[in-house]
Formats: C-alpha cells, structure tokens, sequence
C-alpha cells in the first residue's frame, strides 16, 4: 500500500511541475506574442512525458509555433533544457498547420539523434520530416535573436529556467557552411542578401 501511494505521488509531484511550468513559460510566451491560437499535445508512450505545442496569432505577418515541456525530454542522457519554436510567413510557407505542428514535434523527438553538432552550432540535416513544400529542409538551431531583448529570460519555474532556440529553416549547403565556418560568418551572408530567412520561398544563400 505504501509503495503505491509513494509512486502515485511522485506521478501526482510531476504533473503539479509540468503544469506550474506550462503556466510560467505559456504566460512568458503571451506577454510578447499574443493570445495562443490553437494547441497541439504530445505524449510519450513509453513514459508518458508530454510535449505542447502552441501555434500563436499573427505578429506583423508572422505566426510562431513554440513547444512546452521539450526542457523536461532526455536528450544524450541529459534534460533537453530548451524549448523550441518556429518564427514563419502567414503562409506558413504553403505548409498547414498540422504540418508544421507534426513538424515540430518530430524535431523535438529527432534532436538526440540528428545534431550534427551540440551547442551554439547545432544543425539538422534536410529531411523528409519537413513539410513537402518547404525547399530549405534542414534546420539551424538558433538564439532568438528576432525576438526583444528580454524574451531570454524567464521566471523561473520550480528551480528551472529554459534556454529558448529559434528554429530556422536552411538549406543543406548552409548546413555545411554554418558548420564550416560559423555563424558570425552566415550572418554577413544573410545581411548582404535582400532575402529574409523566414522567408519560406528565398533560395539558398551560399
């Protein structure tokens, strides 16, 4: 008897984090991208671990889709400590939302296995997971950089603060380039081009 009440309070003491956390992070979220418009919800079979995604009104013609609860997943025996999202034209670059949604989720269960490099250089390569008629297929995991100053700090919630990274599209050379010779490099590239790199529909820029 005793060991079923320990276990489900330890169920009961994670769902009470997961739930304090979502309210931090979806609030943080609100105060600088508006009321969420839709939501999507994960969970792990094998343990239950959930991840949410929430697709955000329009912001100057922009849409975000921004994950919660992606900190809490392991990645290479470790917590993910992050939580991702997308910044993309009202288009969605052709893509419905349910592809971008699916999208986002399969990244974040891919991350462990697909980074090519971990930390301030972490790339994906082009893949099928991404929405068909997306041309740029691989993925840079960036700082938010287009997001206000202070969007990189959080309250913090039950101890834990997430480090948020800009999903940002690229193609397979700018993989390899960004790999190769950095980003600082990338972002002379990007500042000499007229193109945007939300722009769904720009071709490769190296």
């Amino acid at each position: 008897m005793s060991q079923e009440k320990a276990g489900s309070e330890d169920v009961g003491t994670k769902l009470f984090k997961f739930d304090l956390y979502r309210s931090v992070v979806l609030s943080h979220y609100m105060k600088y991208w508006g009321q969420p418009m839709e939501r999507v919800v994960s969970v792990r079979e094998v343990d239950g671990a959930v991840i949410e995604v929430y697709r955000f009104s329009l912001i100057n013609g922009t849409v975000r889709f921004a994950t919660i609860g992606l900190f809490f997943q392991t990645l290479r025996q470790e917590s993910a400590g992050v939580e991702y999202f997308f910044v993309l034209p009202d288009d969605m670059g052709g893509a419905s939302a349910d592809e971008v949604f699916n999208y986002i989720l399969d990244l974040s269960a891919h991350s462990e296995v697909n980074f090519k490099s971990f930390g301030e250089l972490s790339v994906i390569d082009e893949s099928a997971l991404c929405p068909l008629c997306w041309c740029a297929k691989g993925v840079f995991f960036d700082e938010p950089r287009g997001e206000c100053e202070s969007f990189e700090t959080v309250e913090s919630a039950m101890g834990v603060r997430p480090v948020f990274r800009w999903l940002v599209p690229v193609y397979q050379k700018e993989c390899d380039f960004i790999l190769e010779n950095g980003i600082s490099v990338f972002d002379d590239v990007c500042e000499n081009s007229s193109w945007s790199l939300i722009d769904m529909k720009r071709p490769c820029l190296v």
